[in-house]
C-alpha cells in the first residue's frame, strides 16, 4: 500500500494510485467445516426428533 508520505516526488497529474483496504476472507477448510459441522448436527437432531416420536 502506497501512503502520500512514500511519493518522494512532486505529486502532479502524472501519478495517481488508489488505496484500497482488504477485507478478511475465511479459508475454504473453515468453510467446509462449518458446513459439514451444521450439517451433522441436523443430522443428529432429526435422529433423535424420530427416536423421540417412535417411542411416543
Amino acid at each position: 500500500v502506497i501512503t502520500p508520505a512514500d511519493v518522494t516526488a512532486p505529486v502532479s497529474d502524472l501519478y495517481s494510485f488508489d488505496i484500497q483496504t482488504t477485507h478478511a476472507v475465511p479459508e475454504p477448510l473453515t468453510i467446509l467445516g462449518a458446513g459439514t459441522a451444521i450439517s451433522f448436527g441436523a443430522a443428529f437432531k432429526r435422529k433423535l426428533a424420530k427416536k423421540k416420536a417412535d417411542k411416543a
